[in-house]
């Protein structure tokens, strides 16, 4: 018998990394940091990354 997908709720917090610009060294730079003052905060978490402002940035430079 074929399997069916699932879509349950579930409700969980996620980090969202904003991102400004294309200095992505800049972003590693806030990641480790925080890694630094909390090893385990990314530990079992996802992280969505927001590229709206890097994105309003590109469209105004063209």
């Amino acid at each position: 018998m074929l399997k069916q997908p699932e879509l349950k709720g579930s409700t969980f917090t996620l980090s969202v990394l904003h991102l400004v610009d294309d200095n992505f060294a800049a972003a590693a730079d806030v990641l480790a940091e925080k890694v630094t003052q909390a090893p385990v905060f990314f530990e079992g978490r996802p992280v969505v990354l927001m590229f709206n402002a890097f994105l309003n940035v590109l469209t105004s430079v063209r």
